[in-house]
């Protein structure tokens, strides 16, 4: 999926680089990948809910 947007998305997208330049800044920074991994291990155990 991600070399879908790189290989073609994103190159058929700088046309509008110049002629549109808010829409392609709005597209670049909604194409940032945010990888929400594991987190490294808590120092700390998580706090239960209160019922």
């Amino acid at each position: 999926m991600l070399s879908l947007l790189s290989r073609r998305l994103d190159r058929q997208l700088t046309r509008f680089k110049a002629s549109a330049p808010d829409f392609y800044a709005g597209y670049q920074s909604a194409r940032v990948v945010v990888d929400r991994g594991h987190p490294a291990k808590a120092k700390t155990p998580p706090t239960p809910p209160t019922p």
